[in-house]
């Protein structure tokens, strides 16, 4: 057999084998039965959203089906395979009105037509969307009290994000040193802020160029040089004045019984723009925060600790 033969030899055996798997791949889906999934998207308002993107998501093989809302918010699937179990989750709408949604758990299509429960989507709040006060809810609301909207104002629900660094608490120890590559151990395993499947990195706190935060992994001897820092962005409880510091008889001010966790800016973590964040950059996201794993506790008689 010469050269010439024996490639036309094996192109023939390939296009053979190509097509033997076409024809098994036809013959499974022709054995498959089809479910029609229909549903609906609403916002908070309980009223129809148009045009929004629906994704209907195969959890085995993976595959993707899209369809559109109408008018009435109404979307549907056609050919759902029987027996399979399903994702469905939106897409944020084109005019940015309202954010990605979905279903909180997957079902399993079966052979007959099948309404899926609604979909409830928020609404994004505008760019320059600025905080008005509780006094505003009394123009429809007025069996409200001015007395009891003012209590709300007064109590601890109204301060609970503090913007900044200014009001993190300083641990037993203190933070971890101005550029030290040592940092203060925290004593926290966390998942890595890659977004990935990898084991566990320790945390440890660090201040860089005057910035308090943390560093998730790097070198055993230097973790704050080496590792992933990501500065504290905002703080949420540990207000008060329950503390007095061992040697004195004065409460030492911002510190509290409650403890206190800390948030970084999406924008600082690796793991918001991977697979796992797709809609990220989206409009509004320089503003959102994600709480970071860990947090100060605070007994209100002993020094706090990270």
């Amino acid at each position: 057999m010469n050269r010439k033969t024996a490639i036309s030899l094996f192109i023939l055996i390939l296009l053979s084998a190509f097509a033997a798997a076409f024809a098994a791949d036809k013959t499974a889906d022709s054995k498959l039965k089809f479910s029609t999934l229909k549903g609906t998207v609403k916002n908070t308002a309980q009223q129809p959203v148009e045009a929004a993107v629906v994704k209907l998501i195969d959890t085995e093989k993976g595959a993707v089906m899209s369809a559109k809302t109408g008018k009435d918010g109404s979307y549907v699937f056609e050919k759902a395979a029987a027996g399979r179990r399903y994702f469905i989750e939106t897409e944020k709408t084109k005019d940015n009105m309202y954010l990605a949604g979905g279903l909180r758990k997957s079902f399993t299509a079966d052979m007959k037509m099948q309404m899926i429960q609604d979909i409830e989507v928020s609404a994004r709040p505008g760019e320059k969307a600025d905080y008005v006060g509780t006094t505003v809810c009394l123009s429809c609301h007025m069996e409200s009290s001015h007395d009891l909207t003012a209590g709300f104002m007064a109590s601890a629900h109204q301060r609970v994000v503090h913007m900044g660094q200014d009001d993190i608490i300083e641990p037993a120890g203190g933070w971890g040193a101005d550029n030290d590559p040592m940092g203060k151990k925290t004593g926290v395993m966390a998942s890595p802020p890659d977004g990935s499947d990898s084991s566990p990195v320790t945390v440890t706190a660090c201040t860089k160029d005057g910035v308090k935060g943390f560093a998730f992994g790097g070198a055993e001897n230097e973790p704050c040089r080496t590792g992933v820092f990501i500065p504290i962005a905002a703080t949420v409880g540990g207000q008060g004045d329950k503390y007095v510091a061992p040697g004195t008889d004065k409460p030492a001010a911002n510190v509290g019984v409650f403890k206190q966790h800390f948030f970084a800016f999406l924008k600082n973590v690796p793991a918001t723009s991977g697979p796992n964040w797709e809609m990220y950059p989206y409009p509004g996201a320089e503003q959102d925060f994600i709480m970071l794993p860990l947090y100060i506790a605070q007994s209100g008689n002993i020094a706090p600790q990270l």
